[in-house]
């Protein structure tokens, strides 16, 4: 990750996202950490959520506890 900047000011996304084709060909990377840092505005909870389903091998972040 560069962390670099676009003209317009966002960050430059290409650096930090990724495919989920590339994704899934290293799910079994011990170098790769996938946080879901899931949250949502119509009153579900991130962390219920994750827990009915997320990316095999990810971890929940509270994001909403630290923001």
């Amino acid at each position: 990750m560069s962390g670099a900047s676009t003209d317009s000011g966002w960050a430059d996304r290409d650096s930090y996202l990724v495919s989920t084709e590339w994704l899934a060909d290293r799910l079994d990377d011990p170098k790769i950490r996938i946080v879901d840092c899931r949250t949502y505005f119509d009153g579900r909870k991130g962390h219920e959520e994750f827990a009915k389903g997320h990316i095999p091998g990810a971890i929940h972040f509270y994001y909403s506890e630290v923001a």
